[in-house]
């Protein structure tokens, strides 16, 4: 029997804002000492204030 993740793992599933920002937060401190973490919190940061496009783009 197969288990639900690779009956599924060819759709590709949307997540809203929120749950992105806190997942990315989880794994992260507020004030990350990493310049690839500072770069990460910041495009989490502005997510809510960027189309789509802009967003993929900075990322």
């Amino acid at each position: 029997m197969k288990n639900l993740f690779s009956e599924f793992s060819a759709y590709k599933i949307p997540i809203c804002q929120d749950h992105m920002i806190q997942i990315v937060r989880r794994h992260l401190t507020l004030h990350p000492r990493l310049i690839a973490a500072r770069k990460l919190k910041a495009l989490v940061d502005g997510i809510a204030n960027e189309d789509g496009a802009v967003f993929e783009s900075k990322y």
